[in-house]
C-alpha cells in the first residue's frame, strides 16, 4: 500500500535493509541509517509514521532521538504502538509507530518485525559509537587548541626565550631563565620559589649566576620574609633598603642587596611559586617596561614548571602502563602449555605477540581417561590489553567445556553463549576447536570462524577449508563438525590467521613434522609479521598402545606476602593429595624457594611457580621477577661446607639441598628447580 506522508524517492523496498546497511557501513552516517530503516519499517508494517525514542530516565521521562519528518503531525492520528528495541538483553530505545486503527490488531504479532528490529539495533549502536567518536574528537580538538594556545604565547616571547624552550632539562631550563632575566634586568641576584604544598612552605629551588650556593632551599612561611608576605597577598612587591627591613629573612649574605622585587609565579590562577630579582641599588625603581619583562619571564618560569610536572606524571603514568603491560604478557605466557611428547603422539607450540599482549591462544587438554585430547586456537579480534583480558575469560571458559560430557559442536556452542558477555561492539572471535580421539583413530574438528587447518596424511597434503560462523556475534551460531581418520604419521597443523594467511598448499605442510614446525618457528622470528601468531601442531606416532605421560601439574603465580599465604594453600593441598610420601620435605623445601623469591626478588612483581611429575621425579620451578643473584657461588662445595644451621640468613639453599634430591638455579639467579625422586 502507498504511503502519502513518505517521499517517494527515499521509499525502500520491503526486501532493501541489508542494502541500507551495506551502503551505510563504510560511512560514518548512522543517523542516515536509522532514518531510512525507520522509511523501511513504515513500508513494511503500513504505519503513517515512526520514530525512535529513548529508555524514560529516573524521571520517567523519555527523549525522542530521531522520527520521520511527518510524524509530529500524524502522532494525533491512528492506533499509536510501542515496541522495544533490544541488544544483548539491553533495551537500547523503542520504536514508536502510528497505524491505521484497524490494522491495530495485526501487530500483536510482533515477531513479523523481528528481523527489522535486530537491523534497526545495530544501527542505532552504529549511530551511538559515531557520536561518541565525535564527542572524543571533540575533547581532542579542544585540548589541542589548548596546547596550541600555549604553544603560541612561547613563540611570542623574545627570542632569547625561544633559546631556552629549546632546553629538556628542568632544572637547566630553570636556571636558564634566571640567567637571562638576570642578565637582562642588570640584577646582582635571581631566585625562584616553589610551592611544596605537602610542608606548606615556600622554598627557595633555582637560583640565578654568581649567588652563594649556601642560600638553595631556604624555606619561608606564609607572611615570612618578602616571598611569605607576596604568597599571602599575591601581588608584586619592590622591598627598598632591603637589609634595613624588619621582615627580612636573616641571612648575611642577602645584606649585600639593596632592592628585592618578588613576583608571584602564576598557572591557571594557582600560585606555584615566586620569582625574585635583587639589586645592590637601595632605591632602584622598576620600570613598569622591566615589571612586563619580568612578568614574561614569571610566566615562562610557572608554565615550564606545570608543564615539566605534566610530563612528569605523563612519564610515570607511562611507565606504570608499560610495567602492566609487560606483566599482563609475562602472565598470559606463563600460562600456555609447553611442547608434549609421548609414545603416541608429539605436540609442539608456538606463539608470538605483535605487540606484548596477544589476542592469539592456545591450549590442550587430556580427557580424563587419557586417550581423547580436546585442544583448540583461537583468535580474539584486536591488540593489546582488552583482547588480552578476553583471551583469559575464553581461556577458562574452553577449559570448563573440556570437561563436559557433551559432543564436540555442543562444547562450541557453550563456550559461544557463555563468551557473549565478553564482547560487544563489534568485537568477537575465531576459533577452531578439535578432539583428537586415539581409541577409534579419529579425528573432531568444529570450526568457529577459523575456517581452515592444514593437514598432511598418506593421501593429502595440504589446507583443509571449513565452514562455521564467528563466535561473539550472533546469537544462534551455525558450527559445522567434521570427521577425519588419523593413523601414524599423521600430522594436523592448527594455526591462527598470523600463520596461515602467510602459507600455501604448494609449500606448506613440508615433507616431514620437524621441516613444518622448522618453517613456522623461522616465520614465528621473522620480523615481517604483521598480527599475531599462535599455533598447534600435532604427530601421530606408530605406538597407539601406550598410555599418555599425564602427570598432575599445578601452574600459578602470586604477587606480595599476602597473595602467597592464599597460593601456598593451594600448593599444600596438591603437594598432600599427589605427592603424600614426600610432602613434608617438599613443602619445607618450597617455602624456602618461595620465601626467596620474594624477599630478594621482588614483593610487587608476580613470582610464577610450577608443580609437575615426570620420569619418577616432582619438579618444582619457581621464576621472580627480580635481576637475581651469583646462585653458582652459593651452590658451591666451599659454600655448603661452611653452613651453619644456626645462621639467621643464608640457610636456605642448604635447606633445599637437604630435602630434594637435586636443586638447579639458572645463571641469572631468578629461576630455581628443584626435584625429589619419587617411590616406586
Amino acid at each position: 500500500m502507498s504511503n502519502p506522508s513518505l517521499p517517494e524517492s527515499t521509499c525502500c523496498a520491503p526486501d532493501s535493509c541489508i542494502d541500507i546497511l551495506r551502503t551505510f557501513s563504510q560511512t560514518d552516517n548512522g543517523e542516515a541509517t536509522v532514518q531510512l530503516m525507520l522509511r523501511h519499517i513504515a513500508l513494511k508494517s503500513g504505519a503513517t509514521c515512526a520514530a525512535v525514542f529513548s529508555p524514560p530516565n529516573e524521571s520517567g521521562e523519555s527523549r525522542r532521538l530521531t522520527a520521520l519528518p511527518d510524524y509530529d503531525l500524524f502522532q494525533a492520528r491512528g492506533h499509536f504502538i510501542k515496541l522495544p528495541i533490544h541488544s544483548e538483553g539491553i533495551v537500547l530505545a523503542f520504536l514508536h509507530l502510528i497505524v491505521d486503527s484497524q490494522l491495530g490488531q495485526e501487530f500483536a504479532a510482533r515477531h513479523l518485525l523481528d528481523e527489522e528490529l535486530d537491523l534497526l539495533s545495530m544501527s542505532l549502536l552504529k549511530w551511538r559509537i559515531e557520536r561518541k567518536q565525535k564527542l572524543q574528537l571533540r575533547r581532542h580538538e579542544k585540548i589541542a587548541r589548548r596546547l596550541e594556545r600555549q604553544n603560541s604565547f612561547l613563540n611570542s616571547l623574545h627570542k632569547i626565550s625561544l633559546d631556552m624552550v629549546k632546553q629538556k632539562d628542568y632544572a637547566r631550563l630553570m636556571n636558564t631563565i634566571l640567567i637571562h632575566a638576570q642578565n637582562i634586568l642588570e640584577a646582582n641576584f635571581a631566585s625562584i620559589y616553589l610551592l611544596n604544598e605537602s610542608l606548606n612552605l615556600m622554598e627557595m629551588k633555582f637560583i640565578g649566576p654568581n649567588v652563594d650556593p649556601s642560600v638553595l632551599g631556604i624555606a619561608v612561611r606564609r607572611g615570612e620574609g618578602g616571598a611569605g608576605l607576596v604568597w599571602t597577598t599575591g601581588k608584586f612587591l619592590v622591598i627598598h633598603d632591603y637589609p634595613n627591613w624588619g621582615n627580612r629573612v636573616r641571612l648575611s649574605w642577602l645584606n649585600n642587596l639593596g632592592t628585592i622585587a618578588f613576583l608571584p609565579l602564576y598557572y591557571l590562577n594557582k600560585m606555584i611559586g615566586i620569582i625574585c630579582l635583587g639589586f645592590a641599588d637601595s632605591d632602584r625603581n622598576i620600570s613598569s617596561l622591566e615589571k612586563s619583562m619580568l612578568q614574561q619571564f614569571a610566566n615562562l618560569a610557572a608554565m615550564v614548571s606545570e608543564n615539566v610536572q605534566l610530563l612528569n606524571a605523563l612519564i610515570k603514568r607511562d611507565e606504570d602502563f608499560t610495567r602492566d603491560i609487560d606483566l599482563a604478557a609475562e602472565v598470559q605466557q606463563a600460562y600456555l602449555p609447553f611442547h608434549y611428547d609421548d609414545p603416541r603422539l608429539k605436540i609442539k607450540t608456538f606463539f608470538q605477540p605483535l605487540h606484548t599482549v596477544s589476542g592469539d591462544l592456545y591450549d590442550y587438554f587430556w580427557g580424563l581417561k587419557g586417550d581423547v585430547l580436546f585442544g583448540y586456537v583461537a583468535d580474539v579480534t584486536g591488540h593489546g590489553v582488552t583482547a588480552g583480558l578476553r583471551t583469559s575469560a575464553l581461556s577458562a571458559l574452553f577449559r570448563e567445556a573440556a570437561l563436559l560430557s557433551l559432543p564436540l559442536v555442543e562444547k562450541m556452542k557453550w563456550v559461544h553463549g557463555h563468551s557473549l558477555g565478553y564482547f560487544s561492539e563489534g568485537a568477537y572471535f575465531a576459533a577452531i576447536c578439535f578432539e583428537l580421539d586415539l581409541r577409534h583413530n579419529e579425528l573432531k574438528v568444529v570450526c568457529g570462524g577459523l575456517y581452515e587447518f592444514f593437514i598432511k596424511t598418506r593421501y593429502y597434503a595440504g589446507r583443509v577449508q571449513l565452514t562455521g560462523s564467528l563466535m561473539g556475534l550472533k546469537r544462534t551460531p551455525i558450527f559445522e563438525e567434521r570427521i577425519y581418520p588419523a593413523r601414524a604419521g599423521d600430522c594436523f597443523y592448527f594455526l591462527t590467521d598470523g600463520f596461515a594467511e602467510q602459507l600455501t598448499p604448494d609449500n606448506f605442510p613440508c615433507q616431514t613434522f620437524v621441516e613444518s614446525c622448522d618453517m613456522l618457528e623461522n616465520m614465528r622470528l621473522s620480523s615481517l609479521a604483521w598480527d599475531d601468531m599462535a599455533g598447534l601442531c600435532i604427530e601421530l606416532k606408530s605406538d597407539k598402545r601406550a598410555a599418555p605421560n599425564l602427570r598432575p601439574e599445578l601452574q600459578l603465580h602470586f604477587v606480595g606476602f599476602e597473595e602467597f599465604h592464599s597460593a601456598r594453600l593451594q600448593v599444600t593441598e596438591f603437594v598432600e593429595r599427589h605427592f603424600a610420601e614426600a610432602a613434608d620435605d617438599i613443602l619445607l623445601a618450597f617455602h624456602e624457594a618461595a620465601g626467596n623469591a620474594l624477599r630478594h626478588g621482588s614483593d610487587t612483581r608476580p613470582v610464577f611457580v610450577r608443580i609437575q611429575k615426570y620420569n619418577g621425579y616432582m619438579s618444582i620451578r619457581i621464576k621472580d621477577s627480580g635481576r637475581g643473584f651469583d646462585s653458582q657461588r652459593f651452590l658451591g662445595k666451599e659454600h655448603l661446607e661452611s653452613f651453619n644451621p644456626h645462621a639467621h640468613s643464608g640457610r636456605g639453599i642448604a635447606i633445599m639441598r637437604d630435602c630434594m634430591d637435586k636443586v638447579y638455579y639458572s645463571l641469572t639467579g631468578n629461576e630455581v628447580l628443584l626435584l625429589k625422586r619419587l617411590q616406586k
